[in-house]
Formats: structure tokens, C-alpha cells, sequence
């Protein structure tokens, strides 16, 4: 594979990741717009691992801004 290629290749993936990153993005900003979104952190239980876990589930309350 010559460097040329290796470059375009990179700049494929790259702009792939960039698309689905503004697509999630604007999924989010539309649904934030249309819902609030609500959570009682003093139920929260998590687990300290390479990541914060929760173990107790999520406590997330959506409602529709709409009437």
C-alpha cells in the first residue's frame, strides 16, 4: 500500500468518526429540546471500576416540554 493511499484511507475513517460523532450530536440537542430530562442522584449507587457504573440502575425521569 503506498502512502497515498494510507493517507486517504485515514482521512476516510476520520471523516466517518466526525459524521456519526455531529449525527449523535444533533440526535441529542433535538432530543433535549423536546424532553427534559431529570434524575435524583442521592439513589445513585455506583461501582468504582475503570469506568463509574451504576448498580443500583438508572434514575433518569423524562417528561415532554410539549403541552
Amino acid at each position: 500500500m503506498g502512502e497515498m493511499e494510507k493517507v486517504c484511507k485515514l482521512a476516510t475513517l476520520h471523516g466517518r468518526k466526525s459524521y456519526s460523532m455531529m449525527s449523535l450530536k444533533t440526535t441529542l440537542a433535538h432530543v433535549l429540546r423536546r424532553y427534559r430530562v431529570s434524575g435524583n442522584h442521592s439513589q445513585m449507587v455506583a461501582k468504582i471500576d475503570v469506568s463509574l457504573k451504576p448498580v443500583s440502575g438508572h434514575h433518569v425521569k423524562i417528561d415532554s416540554r410539549v403541552q
